[in-house]
């Protein structure tokens, strides 16, 4: 899991409601948490060392923020070498301007459907649709 530590004054400062992580997704025992400072999840982070300690080659992505923390994060991973699969239904984000909320997730989950860095691509699906 990653989570985004804010400033102070940041609507995900350390300690707010924003910050904290809702209870259905919080991480359990064992589970690695990754905090990260910026939009990119594996800027100034041990993201990339993490999962080359597991042989991690396939990232399963959800979050919040759709067109900054979720695109940034799985264009980077591809670029980085990783296959991605973007969970349709998994991602959100805010209105933004003149931009409705699900307008926007669905202009990321068109735009990155098939997004690629040499061999590694990000496929978009639904949460249903996933196996482990």
């Amino acid at each position: 899991m990653v989570q985004h530590d804010g400033d102070e004054r940041h609507r995900l400062a350390v300690g707010s409601n924003g910050w904290a992580v809702r209870l259905e997704l919080a991480p359990i025992a064992g589970d690695v948490v990754v905090h990260k400072r910026s939009c990119d999840s594996f800027f100034e982070t041990d993201l990339a060392d993490r999962l080359r300690e597991r042989s991690v080659t396939h990232l399963v992505v959800g979050g919040c923020m759709t067109q900054f923390c979720v695109d940034t994060t799985v264009r980077r991973a591809a670029s980085l070498g990783y296959d991605v699969t973007l969970v349709s239904d998994g991602h959100s984000t805010a209105d933004m301007g003149d931009l409705a909320f699900n307008q926007i997730i669905a202009h990321h989950n068109a735009t990155l459907d098939g997004f690629d860095a040499g061999n590694h691509s990000v496929e978009v699906r639904a949460a249903d649709e996933i196996e482990f």
